[in-house]
């Protein structure tokens, strides 16, 4: 399905990015221009992801949806909000955003 399709380009994205990290403080400019190119090549084919602003507002709809208001009702916002995003969001910034939501 494409839901596959996006999690796997997702992943692949962000192993390139982790390469592109590391290159860049070994100072190895030519294999972070090739890490840089081929992040530019696979995001051509996921879709557009959501704004920080937009993935915030979707996050507290999705609490006061749910009723969530400790860190124990995590788990089921989280579960919510996979389904709907899909590939428009990375699922560990999500859940950064999630958790800090339930303990303040």
């Amino acid at each position: 399905t494409n839901h596959d399709v996006y999690l796997i380009l997702r992943k692949m994205v962000k192993q390139r990015q982790e390469s592109l990290s590391q290159y860049q403080i070994a100072d190895r400019l030519d294999l972070a221009e090739q890490e840089s190119y081929e992040i530019k090549v696979l995001s051509g084919y996921l879709p557009i992801p959501l704004t920080e602003s937009e993935l915030d507002d979707i996050v507290n709809q999705e609490i006061a949806n749910s009723g969530a208001e400790e860190i124990k009702d995590m788990g089921r916002v989280i579960k919510a909000l996979k389904s709907k995003l899909g590939a428009r969001a990375d699922m560990g910034v999500v859940s950064k955003i999630v958790k800090s939501k339930l303990l303040s």
